[in-house]
């Protein structure tokens, strides 16, 4: 495991960097051929970069041929899934959004498979910025936590700080501060653990996301309106800021020299203009931005050339040049217009910049219009209810929480006054426990053996499920990707193309619901972990847990039906609860393990006719063929909370 952990590190790293590799096209040939499949496999892939700047045709065509050959590596699926890595990240590159998506998910699946949590992680990261290009801002902040929770749990600080980065960015660009600076925070330890950091492009990353941070809090300074407290006693005094921007500008300037970086040198060129603005030297911050005005414009970021436009036109309105000021916001706009997705925050910016500039040359009617659109655009971005759902499932959570320990607390003194009325009254109880002891071991080995008949009913049951499973997944699922391999190789017939990828992912679904794969690989608290992240890939729900290590307390019949308990009821809410988020919990006791499964969904009527539905009465025959105890609470508009009491394993 250790050698594939440095192999797929070397894969990484590569990926970092644009090979130009004028002479080894030369003897590629001849080197493939001395190649183990393995190996060959590693330099197809390692070349993504310098292959996507060839072509998608180029590119695609290397990665396909890596393909072919994973059929000869030891570890094929392991290989294999390296392979949809990178052909999931160029086709994003490359605009093909739903073909990556589907890509990167078999990649998952297969790092999943060889329980490859560093791929899992890398296949997030790329999920994330996939999430970002569709304008998914909840997912591609989702997608970013949970990558750098694998990271962190393997303490692979050589990737967990990009993460880190993604979310201080994103937190910026929604006026959270506080949740900025603390991404900042943890992305600086990460880096700190790495030999040399502070002379790679990961640091420069780094510098750059914190200037721009910085940035934002003097920009909140200056209008009064950034909440003190939120920085922990951080010093938020103006020349605080500025004196750190002064300084972070000057490393990332001389970093992006001397790695020879285009595009940060811009943006520490930007930042000098700008920190010249917060120091009032306008015609300073006009005379940095002129010499590379050209060189910036001729550059592909959208965003850099939108702020050097800005900033001219910030400066120049400071000064009172009303007309040329007005001349650079307009190219700024059309930027912002014709970029793929138009930002919000920017959208503000031009906005606030054209009333100012028409309040000052008396044009008011335009002035009016501006300001008009500026209302409705701060009302759209009012962002307070973005992250609704989520908070009112943590505040019920922590009341479950905080109810909980009140039961468990009356449970310990009802415990001890039941120990003093059993000594006072032991002696009488005794002798009538004699009397029907007999009768009552006769009924328990009637139930005992009922018990043990429905547990091989079910366990009958789920064998066969598992062999129907194997069937799908080795026969007609792999049947099916090869037929697409061979038949849907160019963009032809997209229509028919999605139709076979959505029959190919329902095909996964009806195996896996057949036979749960990750409860056999990883054990029970790993399965549910899954089933209730994957519940969140609907869209329109958040799903969290909070779960403690369960697999040492169960035996693999218990395992089996906990598991089909918690699916069944995980399918109802998302098809049939209208909920929008919901929460697993799993606790322990001295004798039992406790498991809580809630929603915020619409609720539902408990009577006869619900107890009788066929979900419902599943669920309870599986609690008590285990010798659980399952309850369900509902209330209309008020969502559900549905128990299941499990005895510890002997």
């Amino acid at each position: 495991m250790k050698c594939l952990a440095c192999l797929f590190s070397l894969i990484f790293m590569c990926l970092s960097f644009d090979l130009s590799a004028n002479s080894a096209d030369k003897n590629r040939s001849e080197k493939e051929s001395q190649m183990s499949p393995q190996d060959s496999v590693l330099a197809l892939t390692s070349q993504v970069i310098r292959l996507i700047e060839q072509g998608r045709d180029t590119c695609l065509f290397s990665l396909e041929k890596a393909l072919e050959v994973t059929e000869r590596c030891e570890k094929k699926t392991l290989y294999r899934a390296e392979v949809y890595h990178q052909l999931g990240y160029a086709e994003m590159q490359f605009g093909k959004l739903n073909r990556a998506d589907s890509l990167l998910d078999i990649a998952k699946e297969l790092f999943v498979e060889n329980d490859w949590g560093k791929g899992v992680a890398l296949v997030y990261l790329k999920k994330g910025s996939l999430s970002a290009l569709r304008g998914l801002q909840e997912d591609e902040i989702r997608y970013q936590i949970l990558a750098l929770e694998y990271f962190e749990d393997e303490a692979d600080h050589s990737n967990a700080y990009k993460p880190c980065i993604n979310l201080a960015t994103i937190f910026t660009r929604l006026d959270q501060s506080h949740k900025a600076f603390l991404y900042i925070e943890k992305a600086e330890k990460h880096l700190k653990e790495l030999e040399g950091y502070e002379n790679n492009y990961g640091y420069l990353y780094f510098l750059n996301t914190k200037l721009v941070c910085y940035g934002d809090t003097l920009d909140k300074l200056s209008d009064k309106i950034l909440d003190v407290d939120v920085l922990n006693g951080v010093d938020t005094s103006f020349d605080y800021y500025l004196n750190q921007m002064v300084s972070l500008n000057e490393n990332m300037l001389s970093l992006s020299q001397k790695l020879e970086s285009s595009e940060f040198k811009y943006r520490a060129i930007l930042m000098e203009s700008k920190i010249k603005g917060y120091q009032n030297d306008h015609k300073g911050a006009i005379d940095v931005l002129k010499e590379d005005y050209d060189n910036i414009m001729a550059q592909d970021n959208v965003l850099i050339k939108f702020y050097t436009n800005f900033y001219f036109a910030r400066a120049f309105k400071a000064l009172g040049n009303y007309s040329e000021a007005l001349k650079y916001i307009q190219i700024a706009e059309k930027l912002n217009d014709q970029n793929q997705e138009t930002f919000e925050k920017e959208n503000r910016y031009i906005l606030n910049m054209y009333y100012d500039i028409f309040k000052n040359q008396n044009r008011y009617k335009e002035a009016l219009k501006v300001f008009e659109q500026l209302t409705e655009l701060r009302n759209q971005a009012n962002s307070a209810d973005r992250f609704k759902a989520v908070n009112e499932l943590e505040a019920k959570y922590q009341k479950e929480k905080d109810k909980n320990e009140i039961l468990m607390l009356s449970a310990q003194n009802s415990k001890l006054k039941l120990n003093q009325f059993l000594l006072i009254t032991g002696f009488i109880l005794i002798a009538a426990f004699l009397l029907v002891f007999m009768k009552y071991r006769r009924l328990s080995q009637e139930i005992e053996e009922n018990k043990k008949i429905t547990q091989a009913i079910l366990l009958g049951e789920e064998n066969e499920k598992k062999r129907l499973a194997s069937d799908l997944h080795d026969g007609l699922g792999q049947s099916m990707l090869i037929l697409k391999q061979q038949y849907f190789q160019e963009e032809t017939n997209l229509s028919f193309k999605e139709d076979f990828d959505k029959l190919i992912q329902e095909t996964r679904a009806i195996s896996m619901n057949l036979h749960p794969a990750p409860l056999k690989l990883f054990g029970l608290t790993r399965a549910l972990e899954g089933m209730v992240d994957k519940a969140s890939l609907s869209g329109s729900i958040f799903s969290s847990h909070e779960l403690v290590d369960v697999d040492a307390h169960v035996n693999e019949i218990s395992s089996i039906q906990v598991f089909r308990i918690i699916q069944e009821a995980i399918n109802n809410i998302v098809k049939h609860s209208d909920a929008t988020s919901l929460k697993l919990l799993a606790n322990t006791t001295s004798n039992e393990l406790e498991f809580i499964l809630m929603d915020n969904g619409k609720g539902f009527e408990i009577n006869n006719k619900t107890k009788a539905s066929l979900g419902l009465m599943t669920m309870h025959e599986r609690a008590e063929a285990i010798g659980a105890k399952l309850s369900i609470e509902s209330e209309i508009d008020k969502g559900t909370i549905i128990r299941l009491h499990l005895p510890k394993a002997v």
